[in-house]
């Protein structure tokens, strides 16, 4: 959802390493397996501010630099297919062999094929790149709506940052399209 609401707005969209196929953060189960000195500072700094080791590996699982910088997964053999040699970085702890760039090359409804089709579509259509933008108020903080505008060309876009079903009020103005991409099955639409 964020990749399809970042790349159908205005302006660059840039894809970070590992992203366009899922990649999980490092969860690195020691602090020696980090490299960087902010990580290594910010472990220090925290246990001196009393924090527990596990308290402080959960808040670098979740914010160190490393988590962008462990080795691409390319495949599921050893490395993941980034290197013959052991790589600088650990892979992450949290390496699946469903989240490699082989797996999901075979698989239609992958991350990796979700962004092949956000990038398809960016260059298709003049109005993803270069169109107008304007939002909608759904009524919840847990749904984004924008339009974009070039012509006669016109995309609506529904971000849902809930992992539940969300209902909204959708006027005429901004009913009516067409599905080009989506990213689950079982969506339901009513009109008001």
């Amino acid at each position: 959802m964020l990749a399809g609401m970042i790349h159908l707005m205005r302006g660059t969209p840039y894809i970070y390493q590992g992203e366009e196929i899922g990649m999980l953060n490092a969860h690195y189960p020691s602090i020696d397996h980090y490299r960087d000195v902010e990580s290594l500072n910010y472990y220090r700094i925290l246990l001196e501010e009393g924090k527990t080791e596990d308290e402080v590996l959960e808040t670098l699982a979740a914010r160190s630099r490393e988590n962008s910088r462990t080795p691409m997964q390319w495949n599921g053999g050893t490395y993941g297919g980034f290197s013959e040699a052991e790589p600088w970085l650990p892979m992450s702890a949290a390496f699946r062999q469903e989240i490699t760039v082989e797996a999901q090359r075979r698989d239609e409804d992958s991350v990796l094929a979700f962004y092949k089709k956000l990038i398809a579509m960016r260059k298709k259509y003049p109005v993803i790149a270069r169109g107008d933008i304007a939002f909608l108020e759904t009524g919840t903080e847990l749904v984004m709506v924008y339009r974009r505008t070039l012509g006669e060309q016109k995309v609506v876009v529904f971000c849902n940052f809930d992992g539940k079903q969300q209902t909204i009020n959708v006027s005429k103005e901004w009913g009516g399209y067409r599905v080009m991409l989506e990213n689950y099955e079982g969506r339901k639409t009513g009109r008001s």
